[in-house]
């Protein structure tokens, strides 16, 4: 799967569409909140804080999209 952005955007609206497309993606797989969690040696709630944009790196963003075999492309 790979996920687009495009345009511009503030860093909230960025961070929160990101997590939104990492939550979309992760659904789409048929992959839950806390087996993903499980398979990056966290928390739950600090993937939930990624998914909501409130928490985020490009290190995490990485290892998230690398759990669920997926690509995020930006334009």
């Amino acid at each position: 799967m790979t996920t687009t952005m495009n345009g511009s955007a503030s860093t909230t609206d960025f961070r929160a569409r990101v997590g939104a497309m990492l939550a979309q993606a992760r659904k789409e797989k048929g992959i839950t909140q806390i087996q993903l969690a499980e398979r990056l040696g966290m928390a739950q709630g600090s993937l939930s804080r990624i998914e909501t944009g409130r928490y985020m790196s490009i290190d995490v963003i990485g290892r998230y999209l690398d759990a669920i075999g997926a690509e995020l492309t930006i334009k």
